[in-house]
């Protein structure tokens, strides 16, 4: 008897263990003899030759993935045309997710990871032949071309994949997300809204210029936070107030950032925290790009390169911290040393990227030290 449908997988990521998100189960297959576990047999060489159409730069085909599973219907391994879009959700929960963890400035070789690996394929499969067809997506529409097979087609991996990989996925964050939007918390529209432009953002996708980024970047934290007008002072209110009860460094004190020469600014923001300036400057750096250029009234302390790694790092701290407020995620340890070190890392020196190495590692594993001595003072002394 024949059998046929399609399958969802993730061809440039293996994730490190099996994950539950959003209704499905993300499966790390490192080999294909473990395809066996999911599929039919008379499905496994079609699947098989299915994932194998993606290649590496060498044009090797893919040795190991991530298979996409429904949990709670058969066949578990099917995922209708109809059912993708859910996938594509789950995708980018499981992505942000990641994301959220990454460490930063690390050095060349330490372990990285972008949003383009997290995004999900779906091919279909059929034991009695190798019949398959791609739909590209046009505007208004999708072209969808027929009569291929698998051994004339290739998809090549994107250059942004290599050298990447996930080591570790906050699952926590991942059902703090969905259990948000499975309740219909009004926090869950603007995540909505928010996480696909922050993924763009971090895709390191090759025809965005760092400049669209940020403005991608921005508009994220804009969606998130949803402030009462879009000016960059109200953002970064509303991102202060976000981050609230956390320990700042405060500009008065901080004589290597320059403050705005416009009196409208200068006059009180000697008490406005470092990262409250940041986050004023990201959005003007995105008022910049779609208006008339830079305010020459206003201050630059930070570079394009940097402003795009603080980017991804603080929106999911910023993420964390909502959905802490509207009581689905609780903030790990680790989530809240980089919230109080936030401001030292705004202000810490970047390093020359050869002879002189970025404070950034240091000084987040120098407050994860601190802390865990406090805490063993404090319950000594209990």
């Amino acid at each position: 008897m024949s059998s046929s449908g399609r399958i969802a997988f993730l061809p440039w990521v293996t994730l490190p263990d099996s994950v539950r998100v959003a209704g499905f189960q993300f499966v790390p297959v490192r080999n294909f003899g473990e395809l066996g576990l999911h599929l039919p047999e008379s499905l496994i060489g079609s699947a098989k030759r299915a994932i194998q159409t993606h290649v590496d730069r060498n044009s090797n085909p893919v040795e190991s993935f991530t298979l996409v599973l429904r949990v709670r219907s058969e066949p578990r391994w099917r995922i209708t045309e109809e059912q993708f879009s859910k996938v594509l959700y789950a995708s980018e929960v499981l992505a942000v997710s990641c994301l959220s963890e990454q460490r930063f400035l690390l050095g060349h070789f330490a372990p990285h990871l972008n949003a383009t690996i997290f995004r999900p394929v779906s091919m279909a499969i059929n034991s009695e032949n190798d019949a398959v067809s791609t739909t590209t997506r046009r505007r208004g529409q999708a072209l969808r071309v027929g009569g291929l097979c698998f051994q004339s087609i290739k998809f090549q991996c994107p250059p942004q994949v290599e050298h990447t990989g996930c080591e570790e996925v906050n699952i926590g964050l991942a059902r703090a997300i969905h259990r948000a939007s499975r309740l219909k918390d009004p926090l869950s529209k603007r995540l909505g809204m928010s996480i696909p432009l922050f993924l763009l953002a971090n895709a390191e996708d090759q025809t965005l210029q760092d400049a669209q980024c940020l403005v991608l970047s921005a508009v994220a934290f804009e969606r998130l936070l949803a402030p009462s007008q879009s000016k960059s002072l109200t953002l970064a209110c509303a991102f202060d107030d976000a981050l609230k009860d956390r320990s700042t460094k405060k500009l008065a004190s901080s004589p290597k950032v320059v403050l705005d020469h416009d009196p409208k600014f200068s006059t009180e923001q000697g008490s406005w925290s470092i990262a409250k300036k940041w986050i004023k400057e990201l959005y003007e750096v995105r008022s910049a790009e779609v208006h008339r250029g830079q305010n020459k009234q206003l201050s630059s302390n930070w570079s394009y390169r940097q402003h795009m790694v603080i980017s991804a790092f603080a929106f999911p701290l910023v993420a964390k911290k909502l959905l802490q407020s509207a009581g689905h995620y609780e903030l790990q340890k680790l989530d809240e040393v980089r919230l109080d070190v936030l401001d030292d890392l705004l202000l810490s020196d970047w390093g020359d990227g050869r002879f002189k190495e970025p404070e950034w590692p240091s000084i987040i594993s120098d407050e994860q030290v601190s802390r865990e001595i406090r805490q063993a003072i404090f319950r000594a002394l209990k």
